[in-house]
């Protein structure tokens, strides 16, 4: 286990702001510096999302539309995600004028 991937391993386990385990679970959703691991990626996002993290609603989003971690795809809970992080202020999603709308437009986007 590398340095970086030790350091976020420790953090996401404290009661910390959500950043680490964002942080962490995006590293496991792309690979960087640890094997690739959805099911790891979703566990982190969903802890990072339990404290409001934006960027974890967001990728939660992602990992319903596309499948990945998840038992099924489903746009509807994609949807939720994008609401939320859209809701948080998250650049992708946010700031596009309607929130329902600027979420429907990712998911179309992605589709």
């Amino acid at each position: 286990m590398d340095m970086m991937h030790q350091k976020h391993n420790l953090a996401a386990h404290m009661p910390v702001p959500a950043c680490p385990r964002a942080g962490l679970g995006y590293m496991y959703l792309s690979g960087q510096g640890v094997a690739p691991n959805a099911d790891k990626a979703f566990k982190y996002f969903t802890a990072a999302a339990e404290q409001g993290n934006a960027d974890a609603h967001f990728y939660l989003g992602s990992m319903h539309l596309n499948g990945q971690g998840v038992r099924r795809k489903s746009a509807a809970r994609a949807f939720h995600y994008f609401y939320l992080a859209a809701n948080a202020g998250h650049a992708q999603v946010g700031g596009l004028g309607d929130t329902a709308l600027s979420c429907s437009r990712v998911i179309n986007q992605w589709q």
